[in-house]
């Protein structure tokens, strides 16, 4: 090959933190053969007289995206504004040129553009796509719905097909609300998901891998291929399974497969996922989540539709600053209403525990008041 161009980003250490530009995190084209890369960096980058600047709050530095054209020509970058950090791992493009951002945050993040996201706590999964000028269009994170020293979520590396939309296999270990589900492993696991192009979940897939966190997160990749079958590969130890334990909907076609690696070794995966996967339905059809709530957003009052037989013992609401809420509710035959009407508006975390067993189900919602 014959080398037609090359462009650097400068980055400036001012404020004494260590310089930690990470370049080559991610790279895609458009139709149009522009070119976005992504990384992180700390205090300032420069790409020729256009300078980012970090958040004076996120001590572990912001991610940037630039665009280029085919031959070179700068158009444009962006910043996220973290108080502690958000850190992109993979980038995807349609071919319309709107950019998609994966990763983990772990504090307030302020996108721009009313895209603003709030993990709660701990470390989650983040995805935030951009329009071809690099405006946040909308954006995505998970919930900790426990946390302990080894809860986390990544997402390691996303992909969109020819009609934009969006694949994604994410790292995680603990208890976490992603989209519509409430998934918890105490090792290390993975969630393979798809998301259609407006960012409207499409279904999640999980497995998980026995014996003790280690060493995370690792790399995981994804493909897709012309049929909209997913690929997914990586390292694991131990052994991993892919498909169903009692808290995920049952997939026959996967259901007890499973790879044994060697007791002190890593060795690598490769896996195929059907699209949907074999037997999926969406999980308010299912046992995997056993009720719906709506209006979503709320007024004055929250129903919840339950599909067992199970009595609701307690509901809690919990704001984007962690302070609780326990609101009165009634259940007249299978709808639980929750009295919201004295909630000040925002949006809210809804866990719900059931009678005599140690289920808790969660949901997001927001509450105009």
């Amino acid at each position: 090959g014959i080398l037609q161009w090359i462009k650097s980003g400068t980055q400036h250490s001012l404020s004494g933190r260590s310089a930690n530009a990470e370049g080559g995190v991610g790279i895609c084209c458009d139709r149009q053969n522009n070119v976005y890369f992504t990384g992180n960096f700390c205090d300032t980058i420069s790409f020729l007289e256009f300078t980012l600047i970090a958040s004076p709050d996120a001590t572990s530095g912001d991610f940037f995206v630039a665009k280029f054209d085919q031959d070179g020509i700068f158009h444009g970058a962006y910043n996220s504004k973290g108080k502690t950090g958000a850190h992109a791992y993979s980038i995807c493009c349609d071919q319309n040129g709107k950019c998609t951002i994966g990763g983990y945050l772990t504090d307030v993040t302020d996108f721009g553009n009313n895209v603003v996201l709030d993990p709660l706590s701990s470390s989650e999964i983040f995805l935030v796509q951009f329009e071809n000028s690099l405006k946040p269009k909308w954006g995505y994170n998970s919930t900790a719905v426990q946390n302990s020293q080894n809860t986390y979520s990544i997402i390691e590396n996303i992909r969109c097909d020819e009609n934009g939309d969006l694949y994604l296999v994410a790292d995680f270990s603990g208890s976490h609300f992603f989209w519509d589900s409430t998934i918890t492993n105490d090792h290390r696991a993975l969630i393979t998901a798809k998301l259609d192009n407006t960012g409207a979940f499409k279904w999640l897939l999980s497995s998980w891998q026995t014996g003790d966190v280690v060493n995370p997160p690792q790399d995981f990749l994804i493909a897709v291929d012309k049929n909209h079958d997913v690929y997914c590969a990586g390292s694991m130890l131990h052994s991993y399974y892919f498909g169903s334990n009692d808290s995920l909907v049952p997939l026959p076609a996967w259901d007890k497969d499973h790879i044994s690696s060697g007791v002190a070794t890593t060795d690598i995966f490769l896996a195929k996922i059907t699209d949907p996967p074999k037997s999926f339905v969406k999980p308010s059809q299912t046992n995997f989540s056993d009720y719906e709530i709506y209006p979503n957003p709320s007024l004055d009052e929250i129903h919840l539709q339950l599909y067992h037989s199970l009595l609701v013992s307690q509901v809690q609401f919990f704001n984007l600053l962690g302070m609780q809420y326990y609101p009165d509710f009634r259940i007249e035959n299978t709808i639980a209403s929750v009295d919201v009407h004295n909630l000040p508006a925002g949006s809210y975390v809804m866990r719900v525990t059931f009678l005599g067993t140690d289920i808790e189900e969660v949901r997001k919602f927001l509450h105009y008041h």
